[in-house]
């Protein structure tokens, strides 16, 4: 529709950065809320997105998890 799809990650081709999709599935996170992970604090990543049910969503610090959702996790290329 506005051009071709590709593989690469423009927001961080040319960078050390790097951005991977999650799915929750632990039954220990299902309704906690994204501010609750402390993805920053504990894993140096920042969670950018929230797609729930194919629709995507900015994540709001207080959006509860839900059982598969996909988190869109920004962080620095040797994390792990």
């Amino acid at each position: 529709m506005i051009g071709q799809e590709v593989d690469t990650s423009l927001s961080t081709r040319g960078t050390d950065m790097r951005v991977e999709r999650v799915v929750v599935t632990n039954e220990q996170v299902l309704g906690k809320k994204i501010r609750d992970l402390q993805a920053k604090e504990r894993y140096d990543v920042v969670i950018s997105r929230l797609n729930r049910a194919g629709v995507e969503l900015v994540a709001s610090p207080d959006a509860s998890l839900q059982f598969g959702d996909i988190l869109n996790l920004v962080g620095a290329s040797g994390l792990h």
